[in-house]
């Protein structure tokens, strides 16, 4: 079972509506703490750095350094937060993927996807959590959970028990 704590949250966008919007979205959960926002990516870089957020939602497209650029300046190793990627454009998918982000909204931000995206962060935040500390990074497997994908319903968490195999001959 999920352990349900407050994540911290920072946003940033170049466009201040976004941002309003994206954080009237976010208030509806109360797992969600906005601790910062900003529309520049070099600010932001710094607020990751400062605040340490769980969970930081990053626009692609930004005048200053698009997303992915923003990514490759991100320090890892000091940082252990959860990038959702967030943009119009959903040709941005698999590069944002690719470049490790954790997840992936496609503005405008619909209520069912971000509820999806924040139960998926809830969980890694417990599964990073019940990870035991070892020299070699090795991370402790949920034994319950399987996430998978399907053409139909994209990513899809299931219990582990509940995944059955038929074999047609």
């Amino acid at each position: 079972s999920v352990t349900y704590t407050t994540m911290k949250a920072i946003i940033i966008d170049d466009e201040k509506a976004a941002i309003s919007a994206l954080t009237d979205r976010l208030k509806a959960f109360s797992d969600i703490e906005i601790v910062g926002t900003t529309q520049k990516a070099q600010a932001g870089l710094k607020m990751v750095n400062e605040l340490k957020p769980d969970v930081l939602f990053l626009d692609v497209e930004m005048p200053e350094m698009s997303g992915l650029d923003f990514l490759e300046h991100l320090d890892t190793s000091s940082n252990d937060c959860d990038v959702v990627m967030c943009t119009a454009y959903d040709d941005y998918m698999l590069p944002s993927f690719r470049s490790n982000a954790f997840d992936f909204l496609l503005k405008p931000v619909e209520h069912k996807e971000l509820e999806i995206v924040i139960q998926r962060l809830l969980v890694n935040k417990e599964k990073k959590r019940n990870t035991a500390p070892s020299g070699d990074s090795v991370k402790k497997q949920d034994e319950e959970n399987f996430l998978f994908y399907t053409n139909a319903i994209d990513f899809r968490l299931v219990r582990i028990k509940d995944i059955g195999i038929f074999q047609y001959n």
